[in-house]
């Protein structure tokens, strides 16, 4: 495997961004870019925001805690608090769901924002929908972004 693209929805959307930075060295040197939808770049922020009441309990599950209480464990997994250790040049699609109440589509727009910021190459693919799984259109057109082929 010379090339990786990571994929993920929702809490895999985290996930894949927050991989791109914490991912061991032989496996970062290979990551070309990361398609995330619906991902949030802030745990915490997650969190105190979404509207969806499954939320904040589940991620108290899984940190241990909220975030008041954990900040460290928050943090250690948020993927803008890990930018720092990325390595190499990455792109980024990140599909946003603009009507979606768990995830709001202002943390899209900032992690956007963020990695543009630093210079790297991100997209902002916007869907008429709310969470939930997009349209497998959204997710080539992320997949185009990353190899640099032309968007369908």
């Amino acid at each position: 495997v010379n090339r990786i693209i990571l994929i993920g929805t929702s809490m895999g959307g985290c996930t894949v961004l927050t991989y791109t930075a914490l991912a061991p060295d032989d496996v970062k040197a290979k990551i070309i870019g990361a398609v995330s939808s619906e991902g949030a770049g802030d745990l915490a922020r997650l969190f105190k925001e979404t509207k969806n009441a499954s939320i904040p309990p589940a991620l108290m599950n899984a940190f241990g805690g909220r975030p008041e209480s954990v900040p460290e464990r928050y943090a250690r997994q948020s993927f803008l608090n890990n930018i720092e250790q990325m390595r190499g040049p990455m792109r980024f699609a990140i599909i946003s769901a603009t009507r979606d109440t768990t995830v709001p589509p202002s943390f899209q727009k900032e992690l956007v924002s963020v990695l543009e910021k630093r210079h790297l190459a991100a997209r902002l693919i916007e869907v008429n929908s709310g969470h939930g799984i997009p349209p497998a259109d959204c997710y080539l057109q992320g997949l185009d972004f990353i190899t640099g082929k032309e968007p369908h």
